[in-house]
């Protein structure tokens, strides 16, 4: 698994955690910024607004730690380009993605797997 160029997480301590655990297994050694965006409750459009800045930024790759529903609706929109769609992930889930151009969001789906088959990985 490539390590991201940069780690986002939810400030809550189970994110933070969690994001822990994923630089540890990927290798990553920089920084893991908290992202206030990445609570349960806000609004998908301003992680978006945070992940355009980073796309424009030329940022190549940016792992997300938070939480659901919060991220199941964030990927919807990645993937669909529809703000109310929502995929549902589960409790440790890995998911990458990969934007269709440098000049939007929208992503495709490059892998999904369980939190057990994640941990196989490493």
């Amino acid at each position: 698994m490539v390590s991201p160029e940069l780690v986002l997480t939810s400030p809550y301590r189970r994110a933070r955690e969690t994001a822990a655990v994923f630089a540890n297994a990927v290798g990553y050694g920089g920084e893991r910024r908290d992202e206030a965006k990445l609570v349960p409750h806000a609004r998908t459009d301003e992680i978006l607004a945070v992940l355009e800045g980073e796309l424009l930024a030329q940022t190549a790759s940016v792992a997300l730690i938070g939480h659901e529903p919060h991220l199941g609706h964030l990927l919807g929109s990645l993937l669909t380009g529809h703000p109310h769609m929502s995929m549902p992930l589960k409790r440790g889930m890995l998911v990458g993605l990969e934007t269709e151009s440098t000049t939007n969001v929208i992503a495709g789906l490059r892998f999904s797997m369980t939190q057990r088959f994640a941990a196989k990985l490493s």
